[in-house]
C-alpha cells in the first residue's frame, strides 16, 4: 500500500467479498504513510479517500475505501437478544489485565452469520493489552 509519505508492506487480505474495495488501517499506519483517515463502520464508504494497492501480481488503484474501522461487536440475533441488545446499538466496553481501558463508542453488528466477537484494530488492542481470545465485558448501552 502506497502513501504520500511511505509503503506499508507485508498486508493482509480478509474476507468475506463485499459489494466495494475497501481498505482499513490502524490510526498508526495511515500516519505512517501520509494519510489522514475517518473512523467509519465497515461499508461506509461514502467520502473517503483512495489509496494505491501493489502487490505480486500488479496493482489497483481505489478511489475511495481507505477507513480506520470503528470499533465494533458481533453478535448473532440471539446473542444480542439475550444480552438486550439490537443491530446498531451502542454500549461501552472494559478490558482487563494489565493495561485496562474503557472503550466508549462501540457499535454492535448483529447478524445470521456473526459470531460473539469484539473487533478493534491493533494500536486499541496494543494500548489495552489484549490479544486475540481474551475476554471483555460489555458494562453499559449508550
Amino acid at each position: 500500500m502506497v502513501g504520500p509519505k511511505g509503503t506499508l508492506k507485508a498486508m493482509r487480505v480478509l474476507g468475506p467479498l463485499r459489494k466495494e474495495s475497501q481498505v482499513e488501517l490502524a490510526m498508526t499506519d495511515a500516519r505512517t504513510i501520509g494519510l489522514t483517515l475517518p473512523v467509519r463502520e465497515s461499508g461506509m464508504l461514502d467520502g473517503t479517500p483512495g489509496v494505491k494497492l501493489i502487490g505480486p501480481k500488479g496493482e489497483l488503484t481505489l478511489s475511495k475505501g481507505a477507513i480506520i474501522a470503528l470499533r465494533h461487536i458481533h453478535l448473532s440475533p440471539a446473542q444480542a437478544a439475550e444480552s438486550g441488545f439490537k443491530d446498531k446499538d451502542w454500549v461501552t466496553v472494559k478490558t482487563s489485565g494489565s493495561r485496562p481501558l474503557i472503550f466508549e463508542n462501540v457499535l454492535i453488528r448483529s447478524g445470521e452469520a456473526h459470531l460473539r466477537e469484539m473487533h478493534v484494530d491493533t494500536d486499541e488492542g496494543n494500548a489495552a493489552g489484549i490479544k486475540n481470545d481474551d475476554f471483555v465485558e460489555i458494562i453499559g448501552k449508550q
